[in-house]
């Protein structure tokens, strides 16, 4: 008999959720401060009782236009850290900015090249001391930087063959420690990372059915012409749902692609009503699957945390009760992406030991060939019988289990909490 089971989410909650935000216009490091603060306490803020979530954020080092898109860690183009720089150190290095919204925004003039990375990695290896670990493509026409749409991944310049392509550093950035990329991928269907139930065909409402059409009709194009052109554009497998797909990219990595849930549409700090709305939360609790919604919740009138339209400001708050209740785990994007991956990789296997159990996991290479670490396992959850103790090994190598709060039988790689820091000195 095994005697114990792997759990798809700590306990007792039924599903998971990341909100994913897109660092683009970001005014006032003050203000997005005190939001990031009230995502995350439950602290008096400005906005009200801070909700008690643990959300991350993404940040840039560079932008082309700094006067109105001020919010990256350099001055502009310059290499002077600006008044952001403070705030990014400190959230970085408490695990709140997770991801890179690629290395800057260059979308008004252009101009990103392999430089710009490398001046940027020196000084998150040597000054800011944390490394992302997702990278989301940032749109604009003049974003070459971008993989598997842009150059970034393409080590020679497809114009002058032979010749190195100006703004490839995708073996550069996978160097400093990222794992995961979005490259454009949107779903509408409620929690991925699972295979679709009969619901997501048949209920009426359901989105599963038309992204799937789409699914087989960009496939139908790519077979019968336009091939060059469509290679450009991901086609996310609908039908499978996956939250990570591992994608070959153009240098020959093989990189772990994830998608966001959400529309290009109804991205803003105005669209959180809809993106948080209750059908998509209680499809989410049904499904028993993760989703990282897509956002940006810079983007509203004034642009400066000031002028929050309280609608959206609701829905953030219902999206905390559904938390508090324990039904929807919501963790920062890294956290959601890197616990689902090690959840499916593990295999386990158990067996009675010294008047107990002993719980045996490994796990083979991923497909991008990295190999999971005891660290990895953290929130993985097993249920058994009450009263019944189990000793935990990860390659024969012990790895501490413990209870888990409030569940009877229960035992789990302890998850290590995300602590807001202090305000850096202004």
């Amino acid at each position: 008999m095994s005697g114990l089971r792997l759990l798809r989410f700590p306990p007792p909650y039924r599903a998971g959720l990341a909100l994913s935000n897109d660092a683009d216009d970001l005014l006032a490091p003050g203000g997005w401060w005190e939001f990031l603060r009230y995502l995350n306490t439950t602290e008096p803020t400005r906005f009200g009782q801070g909700l008690g979530l643990e959300v991350g954020d993404s940040f840039w080092f560079w932008s082309d236009h700094g006067a109105e898109q001020p919010g990256s860690y350099f001055d502009g183009l310059s290499e002077r850290p600006s008044a952001f720089a403070p705030a990014i150190a400190a959230l970085g290095r408490a695990g709140y900015l997770d991801t890179l919204h690629s290395w800057g925004i260059f979308s008004r003039h252009g101009g990103f090249t392999r430089r710009h990375a490398e001046v940027a990695a020196r000084v998150l290896t040597e000054d800011l001391g944390f490394r992302p670990t997702v990278w989301v493509n940032h749109g604009g026409g003049h974003d070459f930087q971008n993989l598997w749409s842009g150059c970034g991944d393409v080590p020679e310049n497809p114009e002058a063959r032979g010749a190195p392509a100006p703004e490839y550093h995708l073996d550069l950035t996978w160097s400093l420690g990222f794992r995961y990329a979005w490259i454009g991928e949107l779903t509408r269907v409620p929690g991925q990372g699972r295979r679709p139930g009969l619901g997501d065909w048949v209920r009426p409402a359901s989105p599963l059915r038309r992204e799937t059409l789409a699914y087989l009709g960009r496939a139908l194009a790519r077979r019968v012409g336009y091939r060059d052109l469509l290679a450009r554009y991901p086609n996310y497998p609908a039908p499978a749902n996956p939250l990570l797909t591992p994608r070959r990219l153009r240098d020959g990595r093989t990189v772990m692609t994830f998608v966001r849930a959400g529309d290009f549409t109804r991205a803003t700090f105005g669209d959180l009503p809809w993106l948080l709305r209750d059908a998509f939360l209680d499809g989410l609790e049904r499904s028993g699957g993760a989703s990282i919604v897509f956002v940006h919740w810079n983007r509203h009138p004034g642009r400066s945390f000031t002028d929050l339209d309280p609608r959206g400001l609701a829905a953030l708050s219902g999206l905390a009760r559904r938390a508090h209740d324990r039904r929807v785990w919501v963790t920062t994007t890294g956290r959601l992406l890197a616990y689902s991956e090690a959840r499916d990789a593990v295999r386990f296997g158990v067996r009675e030991a010294d008047g107990g159990l002993r719980l045996d996991l490994a796990a083979p290479p991923l497909p991008d060939g990295r190999r999971l670490v005891a660290e990895d396992l953290r929130g993985l959850s097993f249920q058994g019988a009450a009263g019944t103790a189990v000793r935990g090994f990860f390659h024969d190598q012990p790895i501490p289990l413990e209870p888990v709060p409030g569940a009877s039988g229960c035992v789990w790689v302890p998850w290590k909490e995300l602590r807001f820091p202090e305000a850096p000195v202004r």
